[in-house]
């Protein structure tokens, strides 16, 4: 039996400022901002061709249905020209090779695709969720793949096609007043294999916040961490409970120990009496280095003076220290000197910082590292499975907090 198919030749092949080219030929005007969006997204040709949802050409086109038509109708006219695919039924001793042959020709990629885009438009019931043919083509693939070689094959990291689309959809979600936090965590699962390999490969804080928006998000980091540390759950409750058992031992013990003390006081007896428990909780976190000797201000910084550590840290956007202790206290988390998320306080901003380094596979920095171990083991409790023991001093103090 005959089909026709899209011959992929030419839209395939096409890289994206041909492409950009190409579109602009055909009377759609393209504007710098419409254009950088294709850069900035890698959509090229071959992306095209495997197939952009409707929200992916509003992103690129936002803010007219006339552009999105136009180019819809231009991918269509790119993929008019047609081959014919000769499907034959042969037995299986036609297809088994000779011992005389000296080389088999199996099917490329763009084959596949083409192959499998023809089949779903004979019988639409075989589309995938994408609704194009790609997972269709990547079953295939492992299917013949694993026969033809005598073993199975794994798929062990996300194509950068479907990166490229997934990385579209975030930018879009990220820009409505309320995400679909829902499917965007589930999509982030689906990629999160691919993305923890693109930063253990050295791809810059910044790229990957811009690849992977909801990262800038303390929801975001809070979930990364969880698939990374499947038994932490709720990583903000954790802390909450952890931090509860051990808030009035800790705030005891850093009496005298710091300005901040006094700050604290302040702020208990401005207080509603509902507010205290959230309060000494708050002042807990903040005052733990001071029970382990270690240094606050590496960690909790005031105003726009810039962090003197490339390692996490939570920038305060008050000038004095006492909003800390109360629930609004905007604050900017940064890594390595760059922006990374803003939270409305400082317990949401520590727990953000603290997750950045799982993230980011960072080793604690030894200004904090007692501080780190404590929130790491005793109240997130992840047990990394290293039998190294704490240090005496270490152990002496939280022998005080339990």
């Amino acid at each position: 039996m005959d089909y026709e198919l899209a011959s992929p030749g030419v839209l395939c092949s096409l890289s994206t400022e041909e492409l950009l080219t190409k579109i602009q030929e055909w009377g759609l005007d393209v504007t710098e901002a419409e254009a950088q969006r294709f850069r900035d997204n890698e959509v090229d040709g071959d992306t095209v061709d495997c197939g952009l949802t409707e929200t992916m050409v509003a992103y690129l086109f936002q803010g007219s249905f006339k552009k999105q038509v136009k180019f819809n109708q231009f991918v269509s006219r790119m993929k008019e020209s047609s081959v014919t695919l000769t499907l034959q039924t042969v037995s299986p001793e036609d297809w088994q090779p000779s011992t005389s042959s000296t080389s088999i020709r199996y099917p490329t990629n763009s084959e596949y695709v083409q192959a499998v885009k023809t089949l779903v438009m004979k019988y639409p019931f075989l589309k995938d969720r994408e609704g194009n043919g790609y997972s269709t083509v990547r079953r295939c693939k492992e299917k013949f793949d694993s026969t033809r070689r005598g073993q199975p094959n794994k798929c062990q990291r996300t194509s950068q096609r479907n990166v490229c689309q997934e990385r579209i959809y975030y930018q879009c979600q990220y820009q409505k007043m309320q995400p679909d936090t829902m499917v965007v965590s589930n999509r982030m699962q689906q990629t999160f294999a691919w993305r923890q390999k693109e930063i253990a490969d050295g791809m810059p804080v910044e790229d990957v916040l811009k690849k992977y928006p909801f990262l800038g998000m303390p929801t975001g980091l809070c979930n990364e961490l969880g698939w990374i540390q499947p038994t932490t759950g709720n990583v903000s409750q954790r802390f909450r409970e952890g931090l509860s058992c051990v808030a009035a031992k800790v705030i005891d013990l850093t009496r005298g120990k710091t300005p901040l003390y006094q700050l604290y006081l302040d702020a208990r007896e401005e207080a509603l009496t509902d507010d205290l428990p959230d309060l000494d909780t708050r002042a807990a976190l903040l005052f733990l280095p001071y029970v382990f000797k270690e240094k606050l201000d590496l960690f909790v910084i005031l105003g726009e003076v810039h962090p003197k550590t490339p390692y996490p840290t939570v920038q305060l956007l008050h000038e004095d220290w006492k909003p800390v202790f109360s629930r609004s206290a905007p604050n900017i988390v940064k890594l390595d000197g760059s922006e990374v998320c803003r939270t409305s306080c400082i317990f949401e901003g520590i727990i953000s910082s603290f997750c950045l380094y799982f993230v980011f596979n960072l080793a604690y920095p030894k200004h904090l590292k007692n501080t780190l171990i404590f929130l790491q083991k005793y109240i997130v409790k992840i047990d990394e499975g290293e039998d190294r023991p704490l240090p005496i001093t270490v152990t002496r103090q939280i022998n005080l907090l339990y």
